[in-house]
């Protein structure tokens, strides 16, 4: 499955809206700069920057956290195959984007790491300070 396939399964004003304030905030902050391609604005506790808000540390909360909200509205995670697959076809601009939102909702950092080690030669690239960090922070994870 497709992260934005996943993203949409998600439906405004459905069940799962009411899982948790936490659910919401990160599905959407996914699906505007994701699948809108609309800038990044600031997020609150709920949906923190995974990459660079905690230092340098792996977490699987947010792994686990959606295993058990898809589970219980019987929604299918895409493997992490499926995501890496993915990446490797997103435009270099818009990766760091990506991995934030992948990480932040599915806690796929491995994954993310090889794209972006595969991808390096391509990050020269990438205009955005900010966006660099991100991705270098999740190489040095």
């Amino acid at each position: 499955m497709k992260f934005e396939s996943f993203l949409s399964s998600f439906k405004s004003g459905d069940s799962s809206w009411q899982e948790s304030p936490v659910l919401f905030e990160r599905i959407q902050y996914a699906k505007e700069t994701v699948l809108q391609n609309k800038p990044a604005h600031s997020r609150s506790i709920k949906a923190p920057e995974f990459l660079t808000d905690f230092g340098l540390r792996k977490s699987t909360s947010q792994f686990y956290f959606i295993e058990q909200v898809s589970k219980k509205l019987g929604i299918t995670l895409p493997t992490e195959e499926e995501i890496v697959a993915q990446l490797m076809t997103i435009d270099i601009s818009d990766l760091a984007t990506w991995i934030d939102s992948i990480v932040m909702i599915l806690g796929y950092y491995s994954s993310c790491h090889s794209v972006v080690t595969i991808r390096q030669d391509e990050l020269c690239q990438i205009d955005s300070p900010a966006d660099l960090v991100k991705l270098a922070t999740l190489c040095g994870i």
